[in-house]
């Protein structure tokens, strides 16, 4: 490597480098912030507590809690961290950012492994650490999504480099522990199945797939088994009978905005690595690179055109395109020695400076990403309040701040919502919510219903008829104790009830 070429991967490789290193910084500065980043964070924490207390997860919902639409592997992760550290978000927020470095470091010897190139490893690291910044800084936050791409990618690897059936054994365990984690994990199992064939043929690819399918649906009999059918209802009947519809603005903006505008180097070797086909020995590993990456690409694209998803999602297929973007570039590397140790170093040059380029375009402000102390003071004025106020005080956005203020913590508002919009219902769940809501208002059984919108709860016949408004809440400030990501919202509309 010449002085040029390696003047020109200088920075890129130092760019990758503070990808990695702004992540860690903001991670471990917020780590400790005890109220939430994103608004759904705290509702997890509660999940997290009904295990500790030993309580099932998926059951009838009632005013106390309703269970989100996510399968239950991070909530019992997390609970076993929780012995020993205490529950709370600082708890889950340390397991996600484990889960990050477990997934930067599969990355890492994944490219590096099948490039044979630690540069294209380094550089597809330094890519897809710096999608924090267009994730929704989903990294470190106490969501499953960081546990569930590690073991996807940990499936993945025991796929492409199982020498022996073992492998791919464990492979088929790390799967069904991802499908665990979330149920999105399903459509890779057709991506990772076909490339295990592609890989190892047809006979010894079903040591993966059998084990896996078997695994998979056993999980799904065994806890819908365990919890009456109220798993199937919650995991799979609410997620897929919502009528909240598509994001017809996304159908086409998820590859003109947030693919080919926000990654254009990697959204174009993904195209690169499609139309590269490989033959001999070396068709396998291309077929399953190819099937794998579109998987998450694909996967990623038709879950943001549904009604109610985030940048999270995005998470994926910036997995997908980080290691095409690898890939493509140790092919290039490859090729350009083939013509000559000349065509080579132009080959590093340009590939320094367009990785360079890419890296240098997704770089953020890592302090913009971090709460303040007022943010701070405020969430602990807030709790005060709360913990001076006689009786339960129902919080529904944020039931973990009744929690921190020593009072019961009740149903999330998401996880309501959720239920509530599916259409068929043979538990009758929504007739049962609706009666006990009604119940609870019409008996006064809050002292204070703190709402962070006025016109954004379902029960608001039963608010207008029960409570009354008083007001706004004790923040001095509009700005302050607004997550940092995810729906700008707060408590911030308090009911009394309406004595006759």
């Amino acid at each position: 490597m010449n002085g040029r070429s390696r003047l020109a991967l200088s920075p890129a490789v130092g760019l990758a480098g503070l990808a990695v290193v702004a992540f860690v910084y903001v991670a471990l500065r917020r780590m400790g912030y005890p109220f939430e980043l994103e608004w759904m964070e705290g509702s997890i924490v509660e999940h997290v507590q009904r295990v500790l207390d030993g309580k099932p997860i998926y059951t009838s919902p009632s005013v106390e809690f309703v269970p989100y639409l996510y399968n239950p592997l991070y909530y019992y992760v997390s609970a076993l961290v929780a012995k020993a550290m205490g529950n709370g978000t600082s708890t889950l927020r340390f397991v996600s950012f484990c889960c990050t470095l477990a997934l930067f470091a599969t990355l890492y010897a994944l490219v590096a492994r099948e490039t044979k190139s630690r540069l294209c490893a380094v550089l597809t690291l330094g890519v897809f650490a710096a999608t924090f910044g267009l994730n929704g800084q989903w990294f470190d936050l106490a969501r499953t999504d960081t546990l569930f791409i590690a073991l996807l990618l940990g499936s993945a690897w025991c796929v492409r480099f199982a020498e022996r059936k073992r492998g791919l054994l464990v492979g088929a365990a790390l799967f069904c522990l991802a499908f665990l984690a979330k149920q999105t994990a399903l459509p890779s199992l057709v991506a990772l199945a076909l490339g295990a064939w592609a890989l190892h043929g047809l006979r010894r690819s079903l040591w993966f797939t059998l084990p896996a399918i078997l695994l998979t649906g056993g999980s799904v009999l065994c806890l819908n088994l365990w919890t009456g059918g109220w798993y199937w209802y919650y995991a799979f009947m609410v997620p897929f009978g919502h009528t909240t519809g598509s994001r017809e603005s996304l159908v086409f903006d998820f590859w003109r905005v947030e693919m080919l505008a926000q990654l254009p180097v990697p959204t174009l070797a993904f195209i690169v690595l499609l139309a590269s086909p490989k033959a001999g020995t070396r068709r396998g590993p291309w077929l399953f690179y190819v099937l794998f990456c579109s998987c998450q690409v694909m996967a990623a694209y038709l879950v943001r055109i549904h009604g109610g998803s985030y940048l999270n999602d995005l998470i994926p297929a910036h997995v997908g395109l980080s290691i095409a973007f690898g890939l493509a570039l140790a092919q290039g590397f490859e090729r350009a020695k083939e013509l000559g140790s000349a065509w080579l170093e132009r080959a590093r040059l340009l590939g320094g400076i367009v990785a360079a380029v890419q890296l240098a375009a997704l770089m953020y402000n890592p302090q913009a990403m971090l709460p303040s102390a007022r943010d701070r003071e405020a969430g602990m004025a807030f709790i005060e309040h709360l913990r001076e106020t006689p009786g339960e005080v129902f919080v529904p956005q944020h039931p973990n701040l009744a929690r921190l203020a020593g009072k019961p913590s009740h149903a999330a508002f998401q996880a309501v919502s959720d239920m509530l919009l599916l259409q068929a219902d043979p538990f009758d769940a929504k007739g049962t919510l609706y009666r006990a809501f009604h119940n609870a208002f019409a008996s006064h059984r809050f002292s204070a219903i703190v709402l962070d919108h006025r016109d954004r709860w379902f029960f608001q016949d039963d608010l207008r008829d029960y409570y009354r408004p008083a007001g706004v809440t004790w923040f001095d400030q509009p700005e302050v104790f607004v997550p940092i990501t995810g729906g700008p919202c707060r408590p911030d509309w308090v009911y009394l009830p309406a004595r006759p």
